[in-house]
């Protein structure tokens, strides 16, 4: 078990990602580099000031992906991973709720609090939107797959759904909703989704967790309705 304590900032850890040999640790605004097996600190820098880090994505190249709030951006390590250099970032006009890097990592893939994708390029210049036809706040929300007419939106709302939904099926500039996840009571709060076995968890502030099965036979390529079926629930709900 890895314990993390720092002397001099004093704030959660708000994300943690394991890359190879190192554990890279997202404390506040700034960026922990660790080596794995030492638990030795090789590198702290400070990524946002006023935000906090929510997500480290690593790319086969080596480039660090990191958001937090409105903010995102590009950073390059050394061969140590002792440093890091900013290559691109940009402030975005929406709370950034996931990232991915897609297309060969070519690209990055965000999906926004207003249940939006925009498509990034490598320089974080926004090259695509596009927007959901359920208008609706999110408090999560996951990006799936990594190819444009692959990619899955898995999103969280405040009114006790699950959406999901294809970025490439768009009707007038808006993606229809293929299947709603009906069951929480509460505003949800976590989603995840295995991609080599189509099993979905959501979690809610009804202090229950649920998980889902994407059926073999509905096919994320396809347009129209997918069948999930609800597999089991654990917790208590609240409300």
């Amino acid at each position: 078990m890895f314990l993390f304590h720092s002397h001099f900032i004093k704030t959660n850890v708000t994300a943690i990602k394991i890359h190879g040999n190192y554990t890279l640790v997202g404390v506040g605004g700034y960026l922990h580099i660790f080596q794995k097996k030492t638990s030795e600190l090789l590198c702290k820098a400070m990524i946002f000031e006023g935000e906090k880090i929510y997500g480290i994505l690593p790319s086969a190249s080596g480039s660090f992906l990191i958001w937090g709030g409105r903010f995102i951006k590009i950073y390059k390590p050394n061969a140590e991973l002792t440093a890091v250099s900013d290559q691109a970032s940009k402030v975005h006009s929406d709370w950034i709720l996931d990232a991915k890097w897609v297309e060969d990592s070519q690209k990055v893939a965000t999906v926004t609090m207003h249940n939006k994708l925009h498509i990034w390029s490598p320089n974080l210049d926004i090259e695509r939107e596009v927007e959901c036809e359920e208008k609706c706040i999110l408090y999560s929300a996951r990006v799936c797959f990594s190819t444009f007419n692959d990619l899955l939106i898995i999103a969280g709302t405040v009114f006790s759904e699950v959406l999901l939904w294809k970025p490439s099926s768009n009707t007038s500039d808006e993606s229809v909703v293929l299947s709603r996840l009906k069951g929480h009571k509460g505003v949800i709060f976590c989603v995840h989704y295995n991609e080599s076995n189509d099993y979905i968890c959501s979690s809610s502030d009804d202090r229950s967790a649920i998980l889902w099965k994407i059926e073999k036979s509905s096919s994320v390529e396809s347009v129209g309705d997918m069948k999930v079926t609800k597999k089991c629930q654990v917790g208590t709900a609240y409300i």
